[in-house]
This record gives C-alpha cells, structure tokens and sequence, in this order.
C-alpha cells in the first residue's frame, strides 16, 4: 500500500493513512531519535523484561538489556496493573474502562482472550504458584478471583469502600486489599476466599508491598503522605513513615535495606532507611511517578504517569541512570526473566535509500533482496531494489512520473506499476537485466502488478477509473483481483467485497494473498485457496476494523499489518498470529516475507519519516 496520489508526493498502491499516528510521544530513551541498530532487540535470557500498561496504547515492552522498547502488546483500551505468570507464558492486565481483566500470551504479544470482573478493576495481583489471580474491582467494592487455568472468575468477595490495590503474601496464604475510602486493609483468605479481618490504616490507602521476610507489609497513604508498616502477625499497623506528596509505589532494595516510595506529587521517590524508618533522601524522576519494580539486578523502573515514560534507577548508587519514553500516562511496572517473545529472535536492519523522506520494503526473495517505495525531494516516488550485499539501485520504468516496486522473485524478476506522463496507471515487470515491460489488463483503465511468484505467476489489481486502486483502503477504493500466468488473464474478488479486492502477494503454491474492503470502509486481508478460489478471511485477533496482507510465503506464513491503538505488524500461519513491531517505533508494518523467515517493511519514529526496514532470524 502507498501515499494517496490525492498528495505531490505521489507513489503507487494505496496507502495506510500514517501521518496522524507520527504525533505520539518518542518511544525509548530520551533524546534517541536514531534508527535502532542491528541486533537491538536480542534477548539475554539473565536479563529481565520489563512491561508497562498505560492509559492508551496497549502494553510496552523494554528489554533491560539495553532499555529498547522492542515490542508494545496491542489494546484498544485504558490499563492499568500487570502481572505475569511465574513460568513467564501469560499476562493479565486490568482493563478498567470495560471492567475486564486482559489475557496475552507473552511469546507472540497477541490477546488470547478478556475475562469479565467487578466494576472499574484497578489492579491484581496473582499467588505464588500462579493458581490464582485477585482482582480490585474499585467501584463495585469488591475483588474478583480469577483461575489461571481456566481464565474464568470462580469467587467473588466483598472488601470495603473503593477497593484500589492488592498484595498477595508471600506464602500465598493472605490477599491485602487497600480500600481507598474506607481507610482499611481487607484480610482475604485465599482458602476461602472470604474477609477474615480488616485492619485501619491511614488516610487514602493504596500501594503495599511486603518487606524481605513477609512479616511487614508496607502500605502508602496517599492522604497523610506517608507509609505505614503493618505487622501481619498481628493485624495492626506498628509504625508511620514520612515518604514524600501522595505517595504510591513501593519497592524495596534486594538486600531489603531501603524502600523506595513513588510520590505521585512531588515527581520524586523517597528512599527509606528500613532499620531506621526514615527518609534517607529524594531521587526526581518523571512528572506523577505511580508505580515501579526492582529488577534482580538491582536496576529500580519507575512508572511516570504525568510524563509518559519510565525512570530507570541504580540502586547501588540512587541515580537515575536512563529515561525510557513510552506512549501514554504509564501506571504500573512488571518485572519477569521467564517470558520469551518471538520478536527478540530478530535482528533489525534500516534499509531507507539514502535521502529519502519515505520508504518501505514491499517485496524479499530468498537471496534476501528487497524492493520497495522511496521518495526524496527530487521525484514524486520511485521504487527501489536493495540487494542482499547492500547495493541499492532505482527502479523506474522509461517515462515513469512515479513507480512503486512490489515484489522480486528468486530470479531477479521484478513488478511493480507507474504512472505515466499522462496520469494512467500500468503494471510493469524488470528483467534481471534492467529491460522494462508494460503488463495492462485488457481494457482497464489502470492497472498494476503486485507479485510475482518464482513460477512467473503474477498477481495485480485494476480499477475502472480515477485511479480507484491507489485510494485503498479508503471510501474511494475501488480494485479488482487478477492473476496472469501463460499469457493468460484471470479476475477474481473475494464475494465479501465485489469491487474492493486488492490482491498483493501468490507463492509457488498458487496462494493469493491481499485484502478486501467491506462496505464500512474497513479492510481485512485474505487469503485465496487455487484449488476452488475460495477466499479466507485474515483478521489479527482484536483488529474488529483494519488488518491487512502484503505476502504469503511457500510455508503459508502470512505478513501484514493491523491497527487496534496504532499501526502493527504480524506474522501469521493458520489461526496462529505473532505481533510483530520495530523496536522504539511510533509506528511499524510488515509487507514482505520470504521462505527463509526473513520480513521487510516499514517502521517510524515519532516526529521522524517512515522508513524501510528487514528483520532477519538471529542465526539465518
């Protein structure tokens, strides 16, 4: 898909609308607005993952290795609190707005289901043995429990006034819910399920956190700017701690000797003096600091609401060492060494043509050549091949104002399509050796040729006018399907959308793959069976209005893009989906997969053009 000729910058296939979603705030360190290097999103499996709900868009990912964030799991609605499970395969975060509890499945970030809770959940927390989840449901005065291996509520309990957090202890024996309203802990028993005691505590209580030992929990209180320290043995508070304007978070350091405290008004974090129980002194972080995690290696993240990103502290030296930027009004931090995402297996590499203000990579053979989009100040578009050795050269049929170069097989063949002169549109194939070849369908009045397979099967799309297949997906789309093989011509459109059919992408097998619009203007993307032409539906789970397909490799691996908050890449085979983003990106999409595993696309940093990306399999 490419810019809208309704722009000068004209290219050729229909594009993504990407300029509205460059106005999100800079992902990853501040002050980095460079391409993210190769090789930035290796995992190192002693290091932890650190992930992070916010209010708008979805769950952000950072690799403490490096403090990239390399992956964002995709929801459409405001979170808050995560937990992960200990053998690291799921998460589970609060979806307050739609009062549900979120599952994903930590490999591929995709949402495998949503659990329905009490009103407005705020936080949870889940057992030891990753069992049980209690959920604060903050405005149905409840919290619900959630079995883990069935993902279904199977208690509900009663708690006090405006339930807003919960502990569980270590031993897995007790839950502590924080009744902001009511100015108690509620004791739940997580063998019954039931209220065993309710213990005062000061004034607007929220965070807790259990010292080392699992004796004292330590409970924020926002309205008297402080900590109490409840003796759980006994059921009472023991002591009050100043800690800073309306404090929250609390963590302690892995020798258990200091806490520290996120003061949600003052933009600092206390640091406690546990045998001492005072403040030892105040660390400034971001604007509205909520919550916040220690890492095993000592390394403390804070969660800065009011600035939309993250404060990495040392906690051997109490500096702040890194600031981590993330979408929108961060509030929660967890911290795991057991998930392993799919996406840190790749190695990234830019590919943009040198000056150029945009550019994707549409199309990748085997031998790991790429072609694509570009343009610069000086053309209104053109395509590009990069070869797997890095030599980048135009592609750019004789007379051609614009160019788009869509896919290269494993001989060197490429297609693709131009506007000529006089603003009609025409698909093109290149030989290896540069000759240039005009492939119309009879009588239409635009056409393009949008994949090649190493059959010399192609596929493309036309139009019956006013250049409707540039304007895809769009209310003015308008494409029709075709496939040539043996000089022979063959239309088809996938029956849920007569008119909208775009197809981009056939392999060895004869698979089609591209998208269709219904008539509410969304688009899916498709897949089409050569055996009986039958269409399958392709949709990310989540996506109810926009997924795409750019490829289909030999192995039926499909490549493309959704959007639920943000433009996303995936993969795709079966009913099987792997969310798939280029690190610290504002944006990212896939067009292009080859038979090795290798993909192409496009990614953007915040304020910064959409370059051209591949993403190699570590060890490919």
């Amino acid at each position: 898909m490419s810019l809208s000729p309704r722009t000068s910058r004209i290219l050729l296939l229909s594009c993504i609308a990407l300029s509205s979603a460059l106005i999100l705030s800079p992902l990853g360190r501040a002050g980095n607005t460079q391409q993210a290097s190769a090789n930035s999103s290796v995992e190192d499996d002693s290091s932890p993952l650190i992930y992070v709900p916010g209010i708008w868009g979805g769950i952000a990912e950072i690799n403490s290795v490096n403090n990239l964030v390399f992956a964002t799991a995709p929801s459409g609605n405001k979170l808050s609190g995560a937990v992960i499970t200990p053998d690291g395969s799921r998460f589970y975060v609060c979806n307050y707005e739609t009062s549900s509890v979120g599952v994903f499945d930590t490999a591929t970030n995709v949402p495998l289901t949503e659990i329905g809770v009490g009103l407005t959940p705020l936080n949870l927390a889940i057992t030891p043995d990753g069992r049980n989840i209690y959920v604060a449901n903050q405005n149905s005065d409840n919290v619900s429990v959630i079995d883990t291996d069935t993902n279904t509520v199977i208690g509900t309990v009663p708690v006090g006034s405006n339930p807003i957090w919960v502990t569980v202890s270590p031993d897995g024996s007790r839950a502590y819910v924080s009744n902001q309203y009511s100015n108690t802990l509620s004791v739940i028993s997580t063998a019954s399920n039931s209220v065993i005691t309710s213990i005062p505590v000061g004034l607007f209580p929220f965070h807790s956190a259990f010292m080392k030992g699992g004796r004292f929990l330590w409970v924020s209180a926002q309205g008297d700017n402080s900590v109490n320290v409840v003796d759980t043995g006994k059921n009472t508070v023991v002591s009050s701690i100043p800690a800073g304007a309306n404090p929250r978070g609390i963590s302690f350091s892995l020798d258990g000797s200091h806490a520290y405290v996120a003061d949600f008004g003052s933009d600092t974090v206390a640091v406690i003096d546990v045998s001492a129980q005072t403040p030892s002194g105040f660390i400034t972080v971001g604007a509205a600091p909520w919550g916040l995690a220690m890492t095993p290696g000592g390394m403390l993240y804070v969660a800065n609401f009011g600035s939309n990103n993250l404060s990495v502290i040392d906690s051997r030296t109490n500096q702040v060492t890194d600031t981590v930027n993330l979408r929108s009004s961060p509030n929660g931090v967890a911290v795991t060494l057991r998930a392993h995402p799919l996406v840190l297996g790749y190695e990234f590499v830019p590919v943009a043509p040198a000056g150029a203000l945009y550019s994707l990579v549409r199309g990748l053979n085997d031998h790991g050549d790429a072609v694509g989009d570009s343009y610069d100040n000086t053309n209104g578009g053109r395509g590009f091949l990069r070869t797997h050795d890095g030599t980048f050269s135009i592609i750019n049929p004789p007379g051609a104002a614009a160019t788009s170069a869509f896919m290269i097989n494993n001989s060197g063949v490429i297609v693709g399509a131009y506007r000529d002169a006089n603003g009609v549109l025409h698909g093109f194939r290149r030989s290896p050796s540069g000759t240039y070849v005009t492939v119309d369908f009879p009588g239409a009045p635009d056409s393009q040729l949008t994949g090649i397979n190493n059959l010399s099967e192609t596929v493309g799309v036309y139009d019956l006018g006013n250049l409707a297949s540039t304007m895809c997906p769009s209310p003015s789309c308008g494409a029709i399907g075709f496939s040539l093989h043996n000089g022979h011509f063959s239309s088809f459109e996938d029956p849920a959308a007569p008119g909208i059919t775009f197809a981009q992408s056939v392999n060895d097998k004869g698979q089609i793959a591209g998208f269709y619009q219904d008539n509410n203007g969304n688009p899916f993307g498709f897949l089409r069976n050569p055996a009986d032409g039958n269409f399958q539906t392709i949709q990310f789970p989540t996506a109810s209005n926009f997924t795409t397909v750019g490829n289909v490799n030999n192995l039926g691996v499909l490549a493309g893009d959704y959007q639920v908050a943000f433009l996303q890449g995936y993969l795709a085979v079966g009913s099987k989906f792997l969310s798939f983003d280029y690190p610290n990106s504002a944006i990212s999409g896939l067009h292009a997969v080859n038979n090795r595993g290798e993909v192409g696309g496009y990614f953007a940093l915040a304020g910064g053009p959409v370059q051209a990306y591949i993403a190699i399999p570590i060890g490919n």
